[in-house]
């Protein structure tokens, strides 16, 4: 932005400080990850396609249904296999066991089952059932990554960003969560956005930046709402935009972010009455899209 405007605003790292940040320090995500991971797993396995388990509205299956799968199981069918592991993770009409969970995903995975290959890669990374190996996680998340797995795609992408499991690869990372980011993935387009800002494993751009921040913005990240509205302030790869700005920083807010509370006070000092009363309205008229992906592709 100009010098003319670069008086009583943010220093001009403020975009780049608020994305190193976070694409740096990644241990309080992971944290938050690894209970995500466990939620998600439930969701994927008992949404197996194609299988009875889908449909099935009592978490206790009827007599004779769990014989039914596991013959199947027994017989090579993948989906039944897969099935069959779910059972065993939910304790649905079995005792819960993780060990079997891993022995029959691990039959599926092997046949291509891209959500098998998955929930592997979780068990790996949790130690559920086996000896935790980020190594053995990332393996089974790159086959399933690379049949289009939307998941895995930015989950591997936090890997060669955080350096767990693979070589710390920023250019691996971007790639991966571009595939993420244009299956709608959110947080993976948000990452994408920090890595175009900061030029790590791609080459410093702001007009990708603020495109990525603003389909995850869209969607409801804080984050990017955020750093959408520094961009927007800074004219950096956007058209300055003071009333798009405070718009994106009082969605931030409202969502969460505490890290754009300083800025907006001092935008409100600065803003014109008509320029804070139009991005007030903006504000309040946004929806979150609900562009993202699905969660089992």
């Amino acid at each position: 932005m100009d010098a003319k405007h670069n008086a009583g605003k943010p220093p001009a790292e403020e975009t780049v400080a608020q994305t190193t940040r976070l694409d740096k320090d990644h241990a309080k995500w992971w944290s938050v990850l690894a209970l995500v991971f466990v939620v998600l797993i439930a969701m994927i396995l008992v949404r197996s396609a194609n299988t009875p388990a889908t449909t099935q509205a009592d978490p206790l299956p009827a007599d004779g249904y769990f014989d039914g799968v596991l013959k199947r199981a027994k017989g090579g069918d993948a989906d039944a296999q897969f099935n069959l592991a779910g059972m065993y993770y939910n304790g649905q009409g079995v005792p819960q066991d993780y060990k079997q969970v891993v022995k029959w995903g691990t039959k599926a995975a092997e046949q291509g089952n891209s959500n098998a290959q998955y929930t592997i890669g979780l068990m790996y990374y949790n130690g559920e059932g086996v000896t935790q190996d980020y190594k053995e996680a990332v393996k089974w998340w790159t086959k399933a990554a690379e049949e289009g797995h939307v998941i895995t795609q930015y989950i591997l992408g936090m890997m060669y960003d955080r350096g767990q499991g693979v070589p710390q690869n920023y250019k691996e990372a971007a790639k991966w969560y571009t595939k993420a980011a244009e299956q709608g993935h959110a947080n993976a387009q948000f990452y994408l956005g920090a890595k175009y800002a900061n030029g790590r494993g791609v080459p410093q751009n702001y007009k990708e930046a603020a495109k990525w921040y603003t389909k995850a913005a869209e969607q409801g990240v804080a984050s990017a709402q955020g750093n959408l509205g520094v961009m927007y302030y800074k004219g950096q790869g956007v058209i300055e935009d003071y009333i798009e700005a405070y718009k994106w920083f009082l969605i931030a807010a409202a969502n969460g972010n505490e890290n754009v509370m300083d800025i907006k006070r001092i935008l409100r000092e600065e803003f014109t009455s008509h320029q804070i009363a139009e991005a007030q309205r903006l504000a309040k008229e946004f929806r979150p899209s609900a562009e993202g992906p699905n969660p089992t592709k």
